[in-house]
């Protein structure tokens, strides 16, 4: 493939509304097409419809998961052959073996890097992509925290926050572990999106406790209760601004 002949298209595959946007902002002004869905199933039929070049694919996802998917994708022979790539928050041996094992061409860690983007693309489109962005300001920072796109992103953290605000609260109630933990692992990434250290913190604390007493449960009540402080700063640093 020649990248100056025409764009890279890649298909983003994430139920995360803020990687999404992330990956659309940053490729905002290369000759980069980024096309985006939500769950794995329409990831599928996305990539026989458009067929990228490479795609992007969460594991933690509804409908179909990106392990399911890379399986189903394998049985496909229109879209066998596209390479992807897997991002994650959790990048344990099991998981990486388990995304290769099922077809996946590399495996790379949420929050993703710029730089790392970059030349995952060049490796394994075999392209020399020069991105604009990239060369002026290789500060190896998360993608996400542009400066011109922070604030759009923060905003749709705050906007889709409720849903899980109700999740965790519904899981210590009910002492569901299995949804705080997913709610947590959601809320880790995001953290890391808006490049929020409370947030991702507490987020990782709750996700990885074993949870073996009661009063675990208060540990984790007194990290949600952080999370929904630090939730309510940005919404008041919204409302100032």
């Amino acid at each position: 493939m020649n990248s100056s002949v025409k764009n890279i298209r890649i298909l983003v595959v994430d139920d995360s509304e803020l990687i999404l946007k992330a990956f659309q902002n940053f490729f905002i002004n290369d000759r980069v097409d980024v096309l985006t869905c939500t769950d794995g199933l329409k990831g599928l039929e996305k990539a026989t419809r458009e067929k990228p070049d490479i795609i992007f694919l969460d594991l933690l996802m509804p409908n179909l998961n990106g392990i399911k998917m890379l399986r189903e994708k394998q049985e496909i022979d229109a879209i066998k052959n596209i390479p992807v790539v897997v991002v994650s928050a959790n990048t344990a041996r099991t998981n990486v073996l388990a995304a290769i094992d099922a077809g996946a061409a590399k495996v790379i860690s949420k929050p993703l890097q710029k730089d790392i983007i970059v030349e995952t693309l060049n490796e394994i489109l075999g392209v020399d992509l020069n991105l604009n962005y990239l060369t002026s300001n290789r500060n190896n920072q998360s993608i996400l925290i542009q400066e011109e796109y922070y604030s759009d992103l923060v905003n749709i953290f705050l906007r889709t926050f409720n849903d899980k605000k109700e999740e965790l609260l519904s899981s210590v109630r009910t002492k569901d572990k299995y949804l705080l933990r997913s709610v947590a692992h959601d809320l880790k990434g995001a953290g890391a999106t808006i490049n929020n250290e409370i947030i991702k913190n507490a987020a990782s604390e709750i996700e990885n406790i074993e949870i073996t007493n009661p009063g675990n449960w208060v540990f984790i009540e007194t990290k949600i209760n952080e999370i929904f402080s630090e939730v309510n700063k940005l919404k008041e640093k919204r409302i100032k601004k």
